[in-house]
């Protein structure tokens, strides 16, 4: 199919896309979502658009059946109920088979319930003319959408991006405490997440969360929520099996020693202060151990608590993958929303070519073995989960298996782990969009339809604790995905035999790339962090 469509685009059928550096990526949504200010706020007065609101917008409308529809002009359907469904993209064009072959041009008429992805040429809408705008305005099933943009990202082609990220206030200032669904690239991946919200020092028992997007991304955001677990003397942590477990006496390492020799002071307390190594300079999947010295740990109802974030291995991964998609980016997530077996798995063959963070244990002479995992997307905002240990036998050693430049670690405690404990769930009391980057301020409502929103625009959220802070464990639980705007450089790095042989060869893949990796290594944080397109 990428062969085809090359060529397709190559002949010109398809103009006005093939010299662009914009491309828009979008899912039709149950309950609907808009392209820019997605208004969740109490119900009011609704102001729709006239009835047949037009674009001159190239659209690329990719169905279900693997057809292609190109549309040179559309409209959302606003007809009475028996003749058309509102939901009903009407559009002027010309449509292809799956090959790509042309089966006719003309008057189309597609329900939201065939389409799995939209594309486009513009971003220059504005917010009463944007796909989504429109769709709402007619009371329909709604587009997130993603967009690409024309700039240049520092460090072509790997910019700042990987979800919604969460300011809390630390007890000083609002700070970066969590980053949400990381691994949520397209509406298929739509999935809950969950972040330890360890650092927070809310004021009173109001805590205000602000939402920003700071990247190139659309972010869908289903649901937010604050978990609240009371502390009892002690700390409250997720484990990795998803429940949530009351931990005491909290103990630092005594030595901490990977290859570059002890990191125990860097690892004795989450503040900022990481530990991270450099990639192997030959193999991206290269792994390194480190070796925990607790002091006699001896017995059962323990656990490893491990305070952690991603590097920007993975980032480059992903992003390297959109760039050798190029301009068929569009065609490739198509296949993925559309549940396309082998392509999903293949996806994921990075991912677990680098491996999650191991906790291994080794008792007297036996073989290292793992007894739990952390693996969690993300290089923005640190994370804590507990592992529990098995009950240890005298001289049994611990240490963490990971691969090398791959994860940043703040903390390593081990804990002795009491009851579990469930939670508490708070809906935010109130929601306010703020000004930074969007519109002017709106509130939010807070019942079940998404909420949208594009690069600079952020929103705060308020909940009310049942209790004094100070006594609060507090979790963040976000649910979503984002979509990721492909970059003008991206477009002219297209490789598709790059492609095929890092999705069939994930492996040798992390090998190839290790030296251009290494080439940029030393300056892809200040790149990463200076290419945020909004920030406080």
């Amino acid at each position: 199919m990428t062969d085809g469509r090359r060529r397709t685009r190559r002949r010109g059928r398809f103009p006005g896309l093939r010299t662009t550096a914009l491309l828009l990526l979008g899912a039709f949504l149950v309950h609907g979502c808009s392209a820019t200010t997605r208004r969740v706020s109490t119900p009011g007065p609704h102001l729709a658009p006239p009835a047949h609101t037009r674009s001159s917008a190239v659209l690329k409308v990719h169905l279900r059946n693997g057809e292609l529809a190109v549309l040179d002009s559309w409209r959302i359907a606003s007809s009475p109920p028996g003749e058309v469904a509102a939901d009903t993209l009407i559009g002027a064009g010309t449509r292809y088979d799956p090959a790509r072959r042309p089966l006719g041009a003309g008057e189309m008429r597609i329900p939201s319930s065939q389409i799995v992805l939209i594309e486009t040429n513009r971003t220059d809408f504005s917010p009463g003319r944007t796909l989504g705008s429109v769709l709402l305005g007619v009371g329909v099933v709604a587009v997130a959408v993603g967009v690409a943009f024309l700039i240049a990202c520092a460090a072509d082609p790997k910019c700042f991006g990987s979800c919604p990220t969460f300011y809390v206030w630390d007890g000083e200032r609002l700070s970066l405490m969590a980053e949400g669904f990381s691994a949520s690239i397209a509406p298929s991946l739509e999935a809950t997440d969950v972040d330890a919200l360890w650092r927070a020092r809310p004021r009173g028992r109001t805590v205000e969360i602000v939402m920003r997007n700071e990247a190139l991304e659309t972010h869908v955001v289903r649901s937010l929520r604050l978990l609240v677990a009371s502390r009892g003397g002690g700390r409250v942590m997720q484990a990795v099996d998803g429940t949530y477990r009351r931990v005491t006496d909290l103990r630092s390492p005594r030595r901490a020693v990977g290859p570059e020799g002890d990191a125990a002071d860097r690892l004795a307390r989450a503040d900022g202060d990481e530990r991270a190594s450099a990639a192997d300079s030959v193999d991206l999947g290269a792994h390194e151990r480190i070796r925990l010295d607790f002091g006699p740990v001896v017995g059962g109802g323990l656990g490893l608590a491990v305070t952690h974030r991603q590097t920007l291995v993975m980032t480059y991964l992903l992003y390297q993958t959109l760039a050798w998609m190029g301009g068929s980016a569009g065609e490739h997530l198509a296949r993925f929303e559309r549940g396309d077996g082998d392509w999903v798995k293949m996806a994921g063959g990075m991912g677990r070519a680098l491996g999650p963070v191991e906790v291994q244990v080794r008792e007297p002479g036996g073989a290292w073995r793992t007894v739990g995992e952390i693996d969690e997307t993300g290089p923005i905002a640190p994370d804590v989960h507990l592992v529990p240990l098995p009950p240890l036998p005298p001289g049994s050693e611990l240490s963490l298996w990971l691969a090398r430049g791959h994860w940043r670690l703040d903390a390593v405690a081990l804990a002795r782990i009491g009851e579990r404990v469930e939670p508490l769930v708070l809906e935010p009391a109130l929601a306010v969009r703020d000004s930074l980057g969007g519109p002017s301020v709106d509130r939010a409502a807070l019942g079940g339809a998404p909420l949208v929103t594009l690069p600079g625009q952020s929103v705060i959220y308020r909940f009310e604790l049942p209790k004094p802070a100070e006594s609060c464990e507090l979790f963040l639980e976000s649910r979503g995905y984002y979509l990721e705007w492909v970059r003008e450089p991206w477009l002219r790095q297209e490789d598709p035999a790059s492609l095929v042989s890092l999705l069939m060869d994930p492996r040798g893949a992390l090998r190839r790339l290790a030296p251009a990796f290494k080439r940029q290594e030393a300056e892809l944080e200040r790149a990463f962090w200076g290419s945020r397109a909004a920030h406080p």
